[in-house]
């Protein structure tokens, strides 16, 4: 005679292999998900840097000169550029050609530490190349 089982319900067994099953989907999705993050921050840096190069245009018809704070150009920065990195623009005032250098900065305590550097001269140059 066979001996019907009546306890429902998954053995530990079953329960290691899922949880194993989602520590490996966990330990490989976690770090495709913070390179989407990383990416999206950069990205929305890149486009406030863009918007900085236009309006230093148009702030160079008015004014014969580039702007050499970001308060002269009357942009805002959204949070995912404040949080992330600081902007500063630098004027080289020997030049008889006026030019700039926006760089955007990653702070150390952001999730874009260790990115380093982007930049954008008045030529349009960017570098690093591969991160534009």
């Amino acid at each position: 005679m066979l001996h019907k089982n009546s306890d429902k319900g998954f053995s530990l067994i079953e329960l290691l292999i899922v949880v194993a099953i989602i520590g490996v989907l966990g330990f490989i999705a976690y770090p495709n998900y913070q390179q989407f993050v990383q990416d999206g921050k950069r990205n929305a840096t890149k486009s406030f840097m863009m918007e900085l190069a236009s309006q230093q245009s148009n702030y160079l018809q008015d004014n014969r000169e580039y702007a050499a704070i970001l308060a002269d150009l009357n942009v805002t920065a959204s949070e995912d550029v404040t949080n992330n990195y600081a902007i500063t623009i630098s004027i080289d005032g020997s030049s008889t050609i006026p030019n700039y250098l926006i760089t955007a900065s990653p702070l150390a305590a952001s999730i874009m530490s260790g990115d380093g550097d982007l930049t954008l001269n008045h030529l349009g140059v960017k570098t690093p190349s591969a991160k534009w």
